[in-house]
């Protein structure tokens, strides 16, 4: 006889709606997981880069040193790609680049993302390159939470082969990531909270190679090689030995600047302190050997980061739920390598300071009526405003160009707010073997710019020593006939322009505000709408083939200020005419 038993087992099904396409259609690109994520080897320099994991993609080819980032996808521009977090931009939306984002984006917040790589149905857009669709975690049932701490240090290397043949120590880079995250319920089975935080604390230190005068140069005497050229140690025809000693089959002339100046005044005053100042040089397989050589150092940098993530589900009811997810934080780079922020030499100021303070939210509801029909609504807002900070001033005047580096560096840097506010909205209607979706992204993007760059000039003044402008003649200032007039001439005449303060030209970009021409910055506040509608079809005719079918329209409208001083063509262009 059997007999009913007691419920002894619960078997409980979890699941949440799709957060990103899994069914590739005609899209070419892979879906990588909150598993492969956290455990795949991303640790690098700056931080933990999950977008890292594109350069496994098949079509993406990583050509570093490009302005834009270099990492390119069947063959489109590397600035062409584009970075959503939870249907919300996280580009630069005024400069975009590739494998950056405008907040510093870590595995652990990431619950998955997607890379398109090419062939995009009409619902992805907006660029021509790569699609990289992230979606963060959210909280669930269960309370989890995990910590993390990674630690890099040089007394762990050898030291690089370059820096043993300049005789210098290792390259420094200290480095400290950590951080954790926690989720769980708020009330079981309705709302759940998820929390990140992620900090970095790091020095290191680059190679940097200056040029400065020699000994003799400094005081204004200037060496050559008669009938010779100068060249420096380590090359077949050197002048100089490694410590600088001119070799001893080397017939070495000399020149006086000052006692050759025709108008008898002698070595600027302010050229001769800064010549003073500047170190000695401590390797002479660069410059000309005799009068210039170079002054290698390793100067520090450091990075400091934090981001925090916060998101808050909640289950409205069977057929409606919300989620607001916020990410900010912080990123600063002093003396920034990136951008050569280095002192121009030891004990003076970073050169760039780069600062940023990153800001993204998402408000996303999700309404599901029936099982055939489901409508995301998503409204947010990314916030960038990096500021390239430098030693500057509107009254001092800035060095140009010069036979050797200088510590007259007061430019002025950029720095810009880059918002943009977003509403996008997907409608998905599921009909036998059509799968149909309609939507719409509106953005609305302000960029508010401050530059030191005044129409291809600099705010502050700045000089140059241009011999094609203040002419040297070699007559007239008594340069010696056996002096090599290929190389060594026109390094003389710099070099006496420089030390007799013989200006060439002096540059400066000035601002029209109200109808005068002031020293200033450049301020411009622009705004500049973009539209998108979509409707598309994927449509499974059999088993074994799916077709796509889409419209996709975008609108990309003329800029806008408040001041009304950008001119937009608005009229028809012509070619040619009549006679």
């Amino acid at each position: 006889k059997l007999e009913v038993g007691a419920i002894a087992d619960k078997v409980e099904v979890q699941a949440s709606a799709e957060v990103v396409q899994t069914g590739t259609s005609g899209n070419y690109g892979n879906l990588v997981s909150e598993q492969a994520v956290q455990d795949l080897p991303i640790v690098g320099t700056r931080g933990r880069n999950p977008l890292d994991l594109i350069y496994m993609q098949p079509g993406v080819v990583n050509g570093n040193g490009m302005t834009g980032g270099g990492v390119f996808v069947h063959g489109a521009r590397d600035r062409a790609w584009n970075y959503t977090l939870d249907g919300i931009d996280v580009n630069d939306s005024s400069q975009g680049g590739s494998n950056t984002t405008s907040f510093r984006v870590n595995p652990d917040m990431l619950d998955e993302f997607r890379v398109l790589t090419g062939n995009g149905t009409a619902e992805y857009g907006r660029n021509s390159g790569g699609q990289v669709a992230m979606v963060t975690r959210s909280g669930s049932n269960a309370f989890h939470g995990d910590g993390f701490w990674f630690y890099r240090t040089p007394r762990l290397n050898a030291n690089e082969w370059q820096n043993n043949l300049a005789g210098v120590g290792k390259a420094q880079l200290q480095q400290n990531i950590f951080g954790g995250d926690i989720g769980g319920p708020v009330i079981k089975n309705k709302t759940f909270f998820y929390f990140e935080i992620q900090a970095l604390r790091a020095r290191s230190s680059t190679l940097t190679t200056r040029t400065v005068f020699t000994a003799t140069a400094r005081q204004g005497i200037l060496r050559y090689v008669k009938g010779g050229r100068n060249q420096p140690a380590g090359t077949a025809a050197a002048s100089v030995d490694a410590n600088g000693n001119p070799l001893p089959n080397v017939n070495i002339g000399t020149y006086n600047v000052a006692n050759s100046d025709p108008q008898h005044i002698g070595l600027d005053a302010s050229i001769l302190t800064e010549m003073k100042n500047e170190p000695l040089p401590n390797n002479f397989q660069g410059g000309d050997g005799l009068n210039t050589a170079s002054f290698l150092f390793t100067p520090l940098a450091s990075e400091r980061q934090h981001d925090q993530t916060i998101k808050i589900d909640q289950v409205i009811n069977t057929r409606n739920t919300v989620y607001g997810r916020l990410v900010w934080g912080r990123d600063n780079s002093n003396c920034d390598i990136t951008n050569t922020g280095q002192p121009v030499f030891p004990g003076g100021p970073c050169l760039v300071n780069t600062l940023r303070g990153p800001r993204n939210f998402a408000v996303n509801w999700r309404f599901t009526p029936s099982a055939h029909v489901t409508n995301e609504f998503v409204v947010g807002e990314n916030r960038y405003d990096p500021i390239f900070g430098q030693p500057s001033s509107l009254e001092k005047v800035s060095i140009a160009t010069a036979p050797v580096d200088t510590t007259w560096q007061y430019y002025f840097g950029n720095q810009r707010v880059v918002s943009t506010w977003q509403f996008v909205d997907n409608l998905a209607y599921f009909r036998g073997a059509h799968a149909f979706k309609f939507g719409f992204n509106l953005r609305r993007v302000r960029e508010e710019d401050q530059r030191g760059s005044v129409a291809g000039l600099n705010a502050s003044e700045e000089v140059n020593f241009d011999t094609g402008i203040n002419t040297v003649d070699p007559t007239t200032f008594g340069i010696p006939s056996d002096l090599n007039t290929t190389y060594d001439r026109p390094n003389f005449q710099s070099d006496i322009n420089f030390m007799l303060g013989r200006v060439g030209q002096i540059d400066r970009g000035f601002v029209n505000q109200g109808g005068q021409w002031t020293k200033s910055t450049f301020q411009f506040d622009t705004r500049y709408p973009e539209y998108e509608f979509y409707g598309q079809d994927t449509w499974k005719v059999r088993p074994n083939l799916t077709v796509d079918l889409g419209l996709r329209w975008e609108l990309r409208l003329s800029p806008s200020t408040p001041a009304n001083n950008i001119l937009i063509p608005n009229q028809p262009v012509v070619a040619g005419g009549k006679s």
